[in-house]
């Protein structure tokens, strides 16, 4: 079993992957030819027909802090995009959705770390999830291939998980699952 940590893969053709070495993000074919830096960051996730990859730029603004933004790169042109109108200069592990229209992560506009989506060319940046103090943290956010779940790392329990629905037939609710145990249910307004 090969486990890449840091990387991302897209089915589109050419097979591609995206991947970070030394604070930058790189793509390669899957067979391994073609490796190109694309950018300046960490975290990359290329988008589901291979032609982006979203990141987060790492910008050292003093010996002890940072500010960290979701951007995404054109691989083709190198065009970059940061997002920089999210509410927060903190933001983590940006996910694609499965049609690559929107972009899920993590922020911390204030003590807590709120779950967060914007469309990918930055516009429409909305919580889906604000986080509360004492309560558990929800990490390294992706999105289920059907669009409407999500599945975070619980930071309470390392080695659990959170499945959190965002649609439900009965209106917009979000529930968590621990190790295949329901531990809370959330309505969402």
């Amino acid at each position: 079993m090969v486990f890449l940590s840091g990387a991302a893969w897209s089915f589109a053709a050419p097979q591609t992957m995206a991947f970070e070495r030394n604070q930058a993000v790189w793509i390669v074919n899957l067979d391994g030819t073609g490796e190109k830096k694309i950018a300046d960051g960490i975290f990359p996730a290329i988008s589901p027909d291979g032609t982006r990859v979203a990141f987060n730029t790492v910008e050292k603004t003093s010996d002890t802090s940072y500010v960290r933004h979701v951007a995404v790169v054109d691989v083709a042109t190198g065009t970059l995009n940061v997002f920089k109108d999210v509410p927060s200069d903190n933001s983590y592990y940006p996910s694609w959705t499965a049609d690559g229209k929107q972009i899920l992560f993590t922020t911390r506009p204030h003590e807590v770390w709120d779950l967060v989506a914007i469309n990918s060319d930055g516009t429409n940046f909305h919580v889906l999830k604000p986080g509360v103090q004492n309560e558990v943290t929800r990490y390294s956010p992706i999105w289920a291939r059907d669009g409407q779940s999500v599945f975070c790392e619980d930071m309470s329990n390392v080695a659990g998980w959170q499945a959190i629905a965002l649609e439900h037939r009965h209106g917009r609710r979000i529930w968590a699952q621990r190790l295949g145990r329901p531990v809370a249910r959330v309505v969402v307004v």
